[in-house]
């Protein structure tokens, strides 16, 4: 190896978030030390999916999409111009932080502050506020998942072999499987909503 500046490490819980993102077959074995060129078609790539998430997923203003947007735009500017993985670190970091923000509502100023630190400087919501909403396929997607794939929620079922089972049982709609959810096993439904 080279100059140590020239090489990045990740763990292999940077293999597996990508991994995940972008499939087993294309980041097995992408741990450990990574070029410099590796680090930033990583970080490109990133940012290039964030993007896509935010115009498929993100339903507000069109000024705020437009700057979520932005901010994406110009950090692969400045990836492309970094000469160094200082400054390809700095300029993620940077941008991703206020990405984060400008998503939870809108970047807080406190730049004449002393003691920004009380709830109310943590608000984001003077121009907007962030909620989600779940259709009922969302929510029958979302049980299904939890209790049958991930088993992050315990419950055992008495008149179906697991909870996509009862969904086809339901005739596969989500409103029906919902309410039956609710009435079966409110614990479960409470629980998760």
């Amino acid at each position: 190896m080279s100059k140590s500046e020239d090489y990045v490490y990740v763990p292999i819980s940077y293999e597996y978030m990508m991994s995940h993102l972008f499939g087993k077959s294309n980041y097995h074995g992408h741990v450990g030390c990574l070029t410099k060129s590796s680090w930033k078609n990583d970080v490109r790539k990133i940012n290039k999916y964030v993007k896509k998430s935010i115009e498929l997923n993100v339903n507000t203003d069109s000024y705020h999409k437009g700057r979520l947007k932005y901010l994406c735009d110009c950090l692969e500017e400045k990836v492309s111009q970094s000469k160094s993985l200082n400054e390809i670190n700095v300029s993620f970091v940077e941008t991703y932080v206020i990405l984060l923000f400008t998503l939870l509502g809108n970047f807080p100023d406190h730049w004449n502050r002393k003691a920004p630190y009380a709830d109310r400087f943590w608000e984001l919501d003077g121009h907007r506020s962030m909620s989600y909403t779940q259709t009922d396929e969302q929510k029958a997607a979302l049980v299904i998942n939890l209790v049958d794939t991930e088993k992050a929620i315990n419950v055992e079922i008495k008149e179906h072999k697991n909870m996509h089972e009862a969904f086809g049982a339901c005739g596969s709609n989500p409103a029906k499987f919902i309410a039956w959810l609710k009435d079966k096993y409110p614990r479960v439904y409470c629980e998760i909503f």
